[in-house]
């Protein structure tokens, strides 16, 4: 080997050996006023963090490191503070004797919180982006071990994404589907600080009527590095994270993986929505899936947690955590790796079909499975219809289990946006079939929206006008509104009123209660369920204990949450006052769970009512 070639080979060892030396995680130096949240391994590919973001109490220098595989000199960083991602000509040329001055620009005036977004990247001298970009959120309180009571979710997107009047989510609310999906940098932070996990991934609106409310509802994906045909984003096809802690799968594992996620506003109960305002607490949504939890344990419910949100930096307010049940859902749950035969159907709505009770809004889709399993689901209702179905047969396709709580919870939580809307059910027509489990091929029914409930509205009682549903006290009558097809009524007082308007069933799930309703046997399986909801599982102190416990984590930022003056403006349709006063007071969550459960409440007296409809 010659004297040169030995030369020029010391040279590179030595080279990797310095820039190795350079780039060990531990010769970075912690910041003692910093968000306490350090990188672990330094990335090929991304600019590094001194600090990855979190709470800080005291201003403090970030500091900013070549990744490995560009640490070569004519490479600069250059980074942003406004949630844009950095170019060469609109960002700002890191230097290194400087570092990042945190606090930055951004202000939310709404919370005393003072939040800088900081996004970065490595490029060459021609200015081109060399690898991805870096993200981070600083949020800074005036104690950061007791500002916050629940987790903190920081996303973060260009504004084009939202805004851009021709394909913005934001602007364009109504259109869905993949298409309206942008890339988003996600952080999840517990209520301490401390990261859970940093991840770009993918952001699309959630809901229906809501998605107009000022607050969005948003489903969050997990996605890989290439899904937004991109080199830019280092993204995973899993959140690996405890997200719902003590959330158990089937096996009673801990679930600590996630392929997306819901921030949910509240639907009809968010604070912002107009009709009845004074009556909207946020906590709904969130109180029947912990009911639901501890009552209903044979059907899917979406978990629940709580948050604050901050979106590019702005304080978004409080949105609700919750599961999103597709077949990633049922595969992660009860651990089926054949997605590919999980059958899934649920129901959608478009108003632009004829009238409200005529029975075209309402219809099924098929989220997922091989054939037609909208048809082979309303055959169902075709073979009841014609008589041409045994009970025994039913529960050949059905969990009637499953069945006996599904539509037993609904209506002990008076959930009168259902069973003509918010249906989803599911099964497994894979090869693999075992019974005795959620293999065996049976349909399944999953809990949907629930926020209607719970005595969200009585606007039905004084306006004519109003949707059928729109009352939902807890002296509702709606076992008469859920079968007001299939029974003949002789007493019309009362509310929801059905003698004129009532829906359609479209769905067929008045038809299928109203058939196994007629079977001496289920009949007296679902009373003897009912009584042990009611006076068992979910009496009146279970249902306070359970409000309780969700008012007391969600009380302190409500006051944040309701006149949000920052980046992100609206105001709610009620005051503090009047919101606690909504939860406790005489018309209230907490007069409804004392006069709908127990032994004397509404719900037996109805359901006994409803009974003796089929004893005769």
């Amino acid at each position: 080997m010659s004297r040169i070639k030995i030369v020029l080979i010391s040279v590179i060892v030595l080279l990797i050996a310095l820039m190795a030396a350079c780039n060990d995680i531990k010769d970075i130096p912690k910041e003692n006023n910093g968000t306490g949240n350090y990188p672990e391994t330094f990335d090929l590919q991304r600019p590094v963090f001194s600090d990855v973001g979190g709470f800080y109490e005291k201003d403090f220098t970030l500091k900013i490191y070549f990744p490995d595989m560009y640490a070569v000199k004519g490479h600069n960083i250059y980074y942003t503070l406004d949630g844009s991602e950095p170019t060469a000509e609109r960002g700002i040329l890191y230097d290194s004797t400087k570092g990042v001055k945190i606090p930055g620009k951004l202000y939310t005036e709404s919370n005393g919180d003072f939040v800088t977004v900081v996004r970065a990247a490595v490029f060459n001298i021609k200015g081109e982006m060399l690898g991805k970009i870096s993200t981070a959120t600083y949020i800074k309180t005036y104690d950061k071990d007791s500002r916050y009571s629940m987790p903190v979710i920081s996303l973060v997107t260009e504004d084009k994404h939202l805004h851009n009047n021709r394909n913005g989510i934001f602007v364009n609310w109504q259109n869905k589907g993949r298409e309206w999906e942008r890339p988003v940098h996600v952080q999840f932070f517990e209520d301490d600080g401390t990261l859970g996990f940093s991840q770009d991934a993918g952001i699309r609106l959630f809901g229906g009527s809501s998605r107009g409310l000022p607050q969005k509802s948003l489903r969050i994906s997990a996605r890989d590095s290439g899904y937004f045909n991109t080199n830019k984003y280092d993204g995973a096809r899993e959140f690996n994270y405890e997200i719902f802690p003590g959330r158990k799968k089937a096996n009673g594992e801990v679930l600590t993986v996630y392929n997306s996620f819901i921030l949910r506003n509240g639907g009809n109960d968010s604070l912002i929505s107009g009709v009845e305002g004074y009556r909207a607490t946020h906590l709904r949504d969130g109180w029947a899936a912990r009911m639901a939890q501890i009552a209903a344990p044979n059907v899917d419910t979406m978990a629940y947690r709580p948050c604050v949100v901050y979106l590019n930096g702005g304080y978004y307010g409080i949105l609700n955590i919750r599961e999103r049940q597709d077949e990633d859902y049922i595969k992660n749950v009860y651990d089926i790796e054949d997605v590919e035969n999980i059958a899934i159907i649920s129901s959608e709505l478009d108003v632009t079909r004829g009238g409200r009770y005529d029975g075209l809004w309402f219809y099924y889709v098929q989220d997922s499975g091989p054939g037609d399993q909208v048809r082979d689901f309303t055959n169902i209702g075709f073979d009841i219809s014609n008589r041409w179905i045994t009970y025994r047969e039913l529960a050949e396709q059905f969990d009637i289990q499953n069945i006996i709580e599904f539509y037993a919870f609904n209506l002990f939580i008076c959930n009168t946006d259902w069973p003509h809307n918010n249906v989803k059910v599911w099964r497994y027509v894979g090869p693999n079939k075992e019974e005795g489990t959620v293999r065996d091929g049976k349909w399944r029914f999953m809990f949907k929206d629930q926020d209607l409930g719970l005595s969200r509205y009585i606007l039905a009682s004084y306006d004519p006008g109003a949707p059928v549903e729109l009352y939902t006290r807890a002296d509702s009558k709606n076992f008469r509104f859920t079968l007001a097809n299939f029974i003949k009524i002789q007493d019309h007082s009362g509310f929801p009123y059905v003698e004129w308007d009532k829906y359609s069933d479209s769905l067929i799930t008045q038809r299928i209660f109203d058939f196994c309703l007629r079977e001496d046997a289920f009949r007296e399986q679902f009373r003897e369920y009912c009584i042990k909801l009611a006076t068992e599982l979910l009496p009146p102190e279970v249902m306070l204990d359970v409000l309780d416990d969700i008012y007391k984590t969600v009380a302190l930022e409500m006051r944040f949450h309701m006149f949000n003056r920052g980046k992100w403006e609206w105001t709610a349709h009620t005051d503090f006052d009047t919101w606690k006063n909504a939860v406790y007071g005489d018309d209230s969550l907490a007069s409804f769970a004392k006069e709908r459960s127990g032994k004397n409440g509404y719900f037996i007296k109805y359901m006994e009512e409803a009974m003796a409809w089929y004893d005769r």
